[in-house]
């Protein structure tokens, strides 16, 4: 479906027909199962996008990350444009909503290190974290309903960092 490398699938949470893919051709897709035939493409990223994430509290609602280093917030039910955007100073790799929170998003940004973000009507970088010496790659949270844990890694010096965030 991608005229270069797909780096990302992912599904709508709120509905499993749908599902959306991102590439190294800069577009960002949109498919419905039950018909087939209707894709939506979206050109407006200016690098390929490699990150797709779903808001599984808001319906409609969901982050796209792209190596033009900008996280994008959509309204699912209107892909021509995005809501908002934010530059993170860094190709965004992975994309992971808090658990339970879902104003706060943690950002892998490749040679930017990782990205705390908050995300409204807006986007906004509350923090960063610099402490890799490679590609931040990898980022999660830990899945507890009060934990600011979260687990980073990195690409070439392949490690693996375990932190608590403390809100400011």
């Amino acid at each position: 479906s991608h005229g270069f490398e797909a780096w990302v699938a992912a599904f709508n949470y709120w509905n499993t027909d749908v599902f959306y893919s991102g590439g190294d051709d800069c577009i960002f897709k949109a498919y419905d199962l039950r018909a087939p035939n209707a894709v939506v493409s979206n050109r407006r990223h200016e690098a390929g996008v490699t990150a797709v994430r779903s808001d599984v509290v808001t319906e409609h609602r969901l982050l796209t990350g792209s190596y033009d280093e900008k996280v994008r917030l959509w309204d699912a039910r209107n892909l021509k444009c995005c809501i908002t955007d934010e530059n993170v100073n860094g190709g965004v790799w992975r994309l992971k909503w808090h658990p339970y929170n879902n104003r706060v998003v943690l950002a892998a940004c490749m040679y930017g290190g990782f990205r705390l973000l908050r995300v409204n009507d807006e986007i906004s970088v509350i923090d960063e974290y610099l402490e890799h010496e490679s590609i931040a790659y990898g980022a999660d949270w830990k899945f507890e309903k009060e934990s600011l844990i979260v687990a980073t890694c990195s690409f070439y010096d392949c490690k693996l960092h375990v932190s608590e965030i403390v809100l400011k």
